[in-house]
């Protein structure tokens, strides 16, 4: 079986999951593996280092031409984890890919280490056209970092005519995408960290909040863990407790699905010592306006996304000193003004906490919609989807830098979650999909627009 496509996916899956780490850890160990494998295909290879050298994160570029007409992209970060626990297909066990009948079960099996396998599966069955290359990226998940730094070293060849993001697309080709907007809200002087008295270890309890984690540009797929706590009663019994903390520590681009607020009486207090003390109703009066904000972005609608409507996400709340900070995300659709809902989210702090500021951990990434050329439609097919994707792939920042764009691959949307997976005949369809593509745009016309 190693020898067919099937099982050089696969194997390649496997090494793959193993190497992967989590955006902002070193991918050194996975390029390692990449540049081996390609180079001794005779490919020419090229790493560039993250802000220009010294880092342990970079993006690699790999061609079989010197002038190299498409140029597949895919990223080799995953999101963590996330609870180990919850990965039963793995046995707790997120970066061991595990087979379960027709699936392969593992951290970026679907998103997007599988399309990275199908790559290096066509390249070492010789099936990619003379003038194919690829770019294995890093940072992906945390706002498209490795594909900025790309065109800021201009290391995208120019002879490159349409360029592949390789995403999860059930192996439809897809034209466009909804935008990424990551925003962090900083509420000054929830937190007191010297309240007279102290709370000993044993009279500390805690409210466990359960959701269910799911990519935050679908939040119909589970339920937010912080949002859930604003309609729980035994959350709002808090009321006359001593509120000691909340423990949501996920990523902006995730639904948290867990939450935990830690409590104890204040007949508990001790005399000595001091503890620390969270201002509880203004946090839940503000994720409550924060959904409120959420549901008045069903007015802007468009119908090349599902769901049509804009999203909005807290990922995490983290406390800095007496500051609390929520860290947030944004996927507005082309026509939403999405600066307008900032203002809105910002004021709507304001009333809950008083003195807040607004902060960017990176710039906004925009929707997209491209346009392809007739011909280059027809050819594809019924794989050509007229539904855009409701998350942000670095087609982002390609497409702005006057890039023709697709985003294309094998997997499902169930990711950012555990037991994320992927289906091996995906991956050989996959297969057949970028040969096609690879094909189609270096044999045939200029695949943009006409």
């Amino acid at each position: 079986m190693s020898d067919t496509f099937e099982g050089l996916a696969t194997r390649e899956l496997t090494d793959m999951v193993a190497l992967a780490r989590s955006s902002g850890e070193s991918n050194s160990p996975l390029l390692d593996h990449l540049q081996g494998l390609y180079e001794g295909l005779g490919w020419t290879a090229s790493r560039f280092p993250l802000n220009g050298g010294g880092e342990a994160r970079a993006n690699l570029l790999v061609a079989n031409s010197d002038t190299p007409s498409v140029l597949f992209d895919v990223h080799t970060d995953t999101v963590p984890p996330g609870d180990l626990d919850r990965w039963t297909e793995t046995e707790g066990g997120p970066r061991s890919v595990t087979r379960n009948a027709d699936n392969l079960y593992g951290l970026g099996t679907s998103d997007t280490l599988g399309s990275g396998a199908v790559l290096n599966a066509l390249a070492l069955s010789g099936r990619f056209p003379n003038g194919t290359a690829i770019v294995f990226t890093t940072d992906e998940e945390v706002g498209a970092l490795g594909a900025a730094e790309l065109l800021r070293v201009k290391a995208i060849p120019e002879s490159v005519r349409m360029m592949v993001v390789c995403e999860p697309t059930n192996n439809l080709v897809v034209q466009g995408e909804k935008g990424f907007v990551p925003f962090d809200i900083v509420a000054r002087g929830v937190v007191d960290n010297a309240v007279p008295g102290g709370i000993s270890d044993d009279d500390v309890k805690v409210v466990m909040v359960v959701g269910q984690e799911a990519h935050s540009a679908r939040p119909f797929q589970g339920k937010n863990a912080l949002f859930e706590a604003t309609q729980m009663d035994d959350v709002a019994e808090l009321a006359d407790k001593l509120v000691l903390g909340i423990d949501c520590h996920g990523i902006r681009n995730k639904l948290p699905g867990l939450a935990v607020v830690s409590w104890a009486e204040p007949a508990d207090l001790q005399p000595e010592g001091v503890h620390a003390e969270v201002k509880l109703a203004p946090v839940l009066d503000f994720l409550t306006r924060f959904q409120a904000i959420i549901a008045e972005l069903d007015a802007t609608r468009d119908d090349h996304f599902k769901p049509p409507q804009g999203t909005m996400n807290v990922g995490a709340v983290d406390t800095v000193g007496s500051d609390m900070v929520f860290s947030c995300d944004m996927r507005p659709v082309p026509a939403c003004d999405y600066n307008r809902v900032l203002d809105r989210v910002r004021a709507e702090a304001r009333t809950a906490f008083g003195e807040v500021s607004l902060g960017h951990p990176h710039a906004a990434l925009p929707p997209v919609w491209n346009q392809l050329e007739p011909a280059f439609e027809a050819a594809i097919g019924e794989q050509l989807d007229v539904i855009g994707k409701s998350a942000y792939t670095e087609a982002a920042v390609y497409a702005p830098a006057g890039y023709p764009v697709v985003i294309a691959g094998p997997g499902n949307l169930l990711v950012h979650r555990p037991n994320e997976h992927v289906a091996i005949a995906a991956l050989v369809a996959g297969g057949d999909l970028y040969e096609k593509i690879a094909r189609l745009v270096t044999d045939g016309p200029d695949p943009g627009p006409a």
